[in-house]
């Protein structure tokens, strides 16, 4: 849930690290993840980069945005500085590897890429 926006978003993937905090007894939506994943479209591209990320940002626990493109290689992750400033870092070579630091997880544009055809 999103505080200004009184509204639930639903992302490709997300990563909680702790405790989940479920927003209402239905249990199928939490207000702390740590890493949110959107597979970005030609249709859902501005939105997922633009305002989403915006409402996003705004998650107290919320520190690394993974964006997929389906349309040309290329991975984008942004990161939540201790100053509260994002840093973002882009990879688009198959040989590019990346880490989600929030798991210390490394994994390979071949790997995210595998059996894509662009």
């Amino acid at each position: 849930m999103v505080k200004s926006k009184d509204a639930y978003f639903y992302p490709d993937a997300t990563i909680v690290c702790g405790e989940l905090a479920l927003a209402d007894e239905f249990k199928d939506t939490f207000k702390n993840p740590t890493v949110i994943v959107e597979i970005l479209s030609p249709s859902t591209s501005d939105y997922d980069l633009g305002r989403k990320f915006f409402y996003y940002m705004q998650i107290e626990s919320f520190k690394e945005y993974i964006t997929i493109d389906t349309v040309s290689l290329q991975i984008r992750i942004g990161r939540k500085q201790n100053n509260g400033a994002w840093l973002f870092s882009e990879y688009n070579t198959i040989a590019d590897s990346f880490n989600i630091e929030s798991i210390g997880f490394t994994i390979g544009l071949q790997d995210v890429y595998q059996d894509v055809t662009m």
